[in-house]
């Protein structure tokens, strides 16, 4: 009787055994897939938005088709605002490749830029004092019609980052003492 007592035990500590090995090998698994999708959507993301002289907002020169989904209005708009309080840049781009007009300044007017044409949201780019400065005149232009301009389109949505004190690769700024910025790519796409 004892040893049927016994041999259960040792029965019971095994499948134990196998039990936590088998969870063991699968968590690893599990993580090792995670960890290798992360590394191609990274790959991916930073491919989208950066040539091979690290500018981002030239984008256009890549392939389109390979966005990360499509998006309307109502994804955008809670992201510009994310932009502004985070401090992350968004550009906007029509299906032809030419800049989304979101609206115009004339104190961004250059040789290049004729109409003063503003397709991005960069709350240092757009010298605002502040977040909620920036945030407040986002409302009035959504008020003012490009809210209804940009529900008029589906866009595709590339993702990507640089440094924003290296955006040409050159700077012998260690790695670590780089600012790092995200930036968000829209590009108008056919219904």
């Amino acid at each position: 009787m004892e040893n049927g007592v016994q041999a259960i035990k040792i029965a019971f500590g095994m499948l134990i055994f196998v039990l936590a090995v088998s969870i063991t090998i699968s968590a690893f698994t599990q993580a090792s897939q995670a960890m290798q999708r992360i590394v191609e959507m990274r790959q991916a993301d930073e491919s989208f938005v950066t040539d091979a002289e690290g500018n981002f907002l030239n984008y256009v020169d890549f392939e389109i088709d390979a966005g990360t989904r499509k998006v309307t209005v109502e994804t955008i708009v809670p992201n510009v605002y994310r932009a502004y309080k985070e401090n992350f840049i968004i550009c906007f781009w029509d299906k032809y490749g030419q800049p989304f007009e979101l609206y115009r300044n004339n104190e961004y007017r250059t040789e290049d830029n004729e109409d003063g044409i503003i397709n991005y949201v960069d709350l240092f780019g757009e010298l605002y004092s502040s977040p909620s400065d920036a945030i407040e005149q986002l409302r009035l232009r959504l008020d003012d019609g490009l809210y209804e301009k940009l529900a008029g389109s589906t866009f595709t949505e590339y993702l990507g980052e640089y440094y924003q004190e290296d955006v040409k690769g050159e700077t012998e700024t260690a790695e670590v003492n780089k600012t790092k910025k995200r930036v968000i790519v829209y590009v108008q796409s056919d219904r």
